[in-house]
């Protein structure tokens, strides 16, 4: 399984049952793990690519990466209604393997889920629409990791170095 996968899937362990969390939600803090890691690292945690998209940055391979995960027996897919919208939900049906990770991308992870897992679909591409990497990206390309080195104090996590 690719880290990426690992990564998603601890995601989906620590907040994909919450009522406000669905496929978007999870994708933008998929996103915000590896850009905040790439701030204070100059590493993602994954190498993912993330497209950008109206409504928020897209994994590259998203979807195999779900099915993966399903057919793995690892998650469970659902559909629930939340901000008066039906959407993808996802349920963690076994612990994550987290053996992969060093110390420091597991606390990139916690720093994100900790920062946005509460927050609803609106409230969360609200703050993704001010981050640097996003706004610079034009819709449908890649978003550049390097810009993630210029964000603003609304977005940008505490600098300092990461100690792997």
């Amino acid at each position: 399984m690719q880290k990426f996968e690992r990564m998603l899937h601890y995601i989906i362990t620590r907040c994909g049952e919450k009522e406000n969390v669905g496929q978007k939600e999870l994708c933008i803090i998929c996103y915000f793990c590896d850009f905040d890691h790439y701030e204070r690292s100059f590493r993602s945690i994954t190498g993912k690519n993330y497209i950008k998209t109206p409504h928020g940055p897209i994994p590259f391979g998203l979807e195999g990466s779900f099915d993966k995960l399903e057919r793995n027996e690892m998650i469970e897919k659902a559909t629930k209604q939340c901000e008066g919208f039906r959407h993808c939900c996802y349920r963690s049906l076994k612990d994550p393997d987290m053996g992969r990770f060093l110390p420091a991308e597991i606390d990139s992870m916690e720093s994100a889920i900790e920062r946005y897992g509460c927050m609803t679909g609106a409230e969360i591409e609200e703050i993704l629409h001010k981050d640097v990497p996003w706004l610079v990206a034009k819709d449908g390309d890649p978003i550049d990791y390097g810009t993630a080195m210029y964000r603003d104090p609304g977005t940008s996590v505490d600098p300092g170095t990461v100690d792997d």
